[in-house]
C-alpha cells in the first residue's frame, strides 16, 4: 500500500497531515512535548480519523509557550529533531511532523528515507521532493535547523499546501 506515487492520494495526506499538526498543537496546551513522534505512534482508525499514541516518554513542562528540557536519551534517532542532543522544547515535534509529511507525500524505502533525512539535517531541499514544490517547501519551513524558525501551527495550516 502506498508504495508508488499512483497510490498516494493528496487529498488523503492532507487531511492526514491537518490532523497531525492540530494534535501537535493540543499536546502543549496540555503541558506536554511529545519527543517521539513517528509513524509508528500514528494510528488510523476506520473512519480515517488519526490518532496519537505513545505519550510514555512525553515530558510535562511548567513554562508555557517555551518549556525546555535537557534529557537526551529520548525518541527514536531516525525522527529526533537536531536539537533534541541539547536543550529543547516542544518544537522538536514540529520537526519530526515535516520528516513524517515527507514520508506520507512521496513513497520511501529504508535507504532513501535514511539519505532524505540526512539532507534535511544537513540544512539541504531533500532531492526525492524536487518535483513536488508545495510539498517541498512545507518540509523544508517544517524542518529548518534553528527551532526558531520553525513556523506556528496557524502558519501551519495556512501553507498552499492545506489551501490548494
Amino acid at each position: 500500500m502506498n508504495q508508488n506515487m499512483d497510490s498516494r492520494n493528496e487529498h488523503k495526506i492532507r487531511s492526514w497531515f491537518k490532523q497531525i499538526i492540530t494534535v501537535l498543537e493540543y499536546i502543549p496546551s496540555k503541558l506536554l512535548i511529545h519527543r517521539d513522534l513517528k509513524p509508528e505512534n500514528i494510528l488510523i482508525a476506520s473512519d480515517d480519523v488519526l490518532k496519537i499514541g505513545d505519550l510514555c516518554i512525553a515530558t510535562a513542562f511548567t513554562n508555557g509557550e517555551r518549556a525546555l528540557t535537557m534529557r537526551t536519551d529520548t525518541g527514536t534517532e531516525l525522527y529526533k529533531a537536531p536539537e533534541q542532543a541539547m536543550i529543547y522544547d516542544q518544537r522538536v515535534d514540529i520537526f519530526a511532523s515535516g520528516l513524517i509529511f515527507a514520508e506520507l507525500s512521496v513513497p520511501m524505502t529504508l535507504e532513501d528515507k535514511i539519505e532524505t533525512f540526512t539532507e534535511i539535517r544537513c540544512g539541504k531541499e531533500p532531492s526525492i521532493l524536487a518535483t513536488q514544490p508545495p510539498t517541498l517547501d512545507l518540509v523544508t519551513k517544517l524542518t529548518k535547523l534553528d527551532r526558531d524558525q520553525h513556523p506556528g501551527f496557524s502558519e501551519i495550516l495556512s501553507h498552499p499546501f492545506f489551501t490548494d
